[in-house]
């Protein structure tokens, strides 16, 4: 496999994993006599080649020519300069585009590590984090440029994390076209509305997941994950679920009339804030930490004996024990769901369902709804 600026290239003959360990120096052998122990002098090599092939050979599927991209995912420029980035980003005013920043954080005041991608329909392209920065006032300009047409996946934060950098207002942007709240308002509760369900459900692309070393990764990786998959897949499920909503005229004027334009109030709401009294929220809090403990109680003398909050242990006590039937498997791992959405479609089949197990689901709804507001909206503020 050799890696291309442009994309990732399989060669006719060469298998994956053998030009994965020529690129690292280790002999063609070890495809077929791979390392026992650690003490190989090839052992860490090794696991990095498998590594690789696992995490983005095996994304790719055969092609007639002779080079092939990741399944799913454009072709990408990780751009290298400042003069290259400030030539795209004025390549795509006036006409639509995808922007998706990646960050060291989830709250944008706390952000300290910051790079970010951008794709048209024909290339998507990473800006690395030693130059974004660089180039945040050129990246303003486009985003606030009204003749364009910004598309992402919760484009609330990306706009949160500029206006922490950038001091530019959520309302200052262009209007936003953002894939989660159009899947919302196309899919409703039906699975989830992030962008890798989605890319995976909709568009049929594999992507790659992000995970905690992600700012270790090479530039290649970094493009592959956030341009070609991110940007770029936001990009075309825009053009999806537009026609979608507007094949229903209502829908597509809810979102253009209503959903977009709230989507940067909201997120100057977050950043704005609002003033708590201490102690009426620490009181709250208290209260619904009694509620938990009162719904757990009547739980376990209906027979509940793990947590209600660890999905195996719900699956077993409703599925096993209880014997509801089984609406919704999870697309990984094809496991009986206990998702709220399906307890809420369980609890429809109340008259065919047995007294208890019609209790047992009204609890478990409550915890789940009691908890969600208990851990995010009033534990870590009464700690504060």
């Amino acid at each position: 496999v050799e890696m291309a600026p442009d994309a990732v290239v399989i060669g006719e003959r060469d298998e994956p994993l053998r030009v994965a360990l020529r690129e690292r120096d280790c002999p063609a052998s070890l495809v077929t006599n791979p390392p026992k122990t650690p003490k190989s002098q090839y052992w860490t090599r090794y696991l990095d080649a498998t590594r690789w092939v696992n995490e983005v050979a095996s994304l790719v599927k055969p092609s007639p020519i002779d080079y092939i991209e990741v399944r799913g995912a454009a072709p990408n420029r990780v751009l290298s300069s400042t003069d290259d980035i400030r030539t795209v980003l004025a390549s795509l005013h006036g006409k639509p585009y995808a922007y998706d920043c990646e960050t060291d954080s989830l709250d944008p005041r706390k952000v300290t590590r910051f790079a970010y991608s951008l794709a048209d329909d024909k290339m998507a392209y990473w800006i690395p984090e030693s130059l974004a920065r660089e180039t945040l006032w050129d990246l303003c300009g486009l985003l606030m440029d009204e003749s364009s047409e910004m598309r992402g996946s919760n484009l609330k934060f990306d706009a949160t994390v500029l206006a922490c950098l950038a001091r530019i207002e959520p309302t200052a942007l262009a209007p936003m076209y953002d894939t989660q709240v159009m899947s919302w308002l196309n899919r409703g509760r039906v699975g989830n509305n992030d962008l890798k369900t989605l890319s995976r459900t909709l568009l049929q692309r594999d992507v790659i997941d992000w995970d905690e070393h992600f700012w270790e990764w090479p530039e290649w990786k970094k493009a592959l994950y956030a341009a070609s998959g991110d940007a770029r897949n936001s990009y075309d499920l825009v053009d999806m679920l537009s026609e979608k909503l507007r094949a229903d005229g209502k829908l597509w004027s809810l979102y253009k009339d209503i959903e977009a334009p709230v989507i940067p109030v909201l997120a100057e709401m977050e950043l704005t804030g609002m003033k708590l009294d201490p102690v009426l929220l620490h009181d709250f809090t208290q209260q619904y930490e009694v509620k938990l403990q009162s719904v757990l109680a009547e739980l376990r003398s209906l027979g509940l004996s793990g947590t209600p909050s660890k999905d195996s242990d719900l699956r077993q006590f409703l599925f096993d024990e209880l014997g509801l039937p089984v609406l919704v498997r999870t697309e990984k791992t094809l496991r009986s769901s206990v998702a709220l959405d399906v307890l809420r479609r369980l609890l429809l089949l109340r008259d065919t369902l047995p007294a208890k197990s019609v209790r047992v689901l009204e609890l478990l709804i409550e915890w789940s709804e009691t908890e969600k507001a208990h851990n995010t909206f009033l534990s870590p503020y009464d700690s504060q």
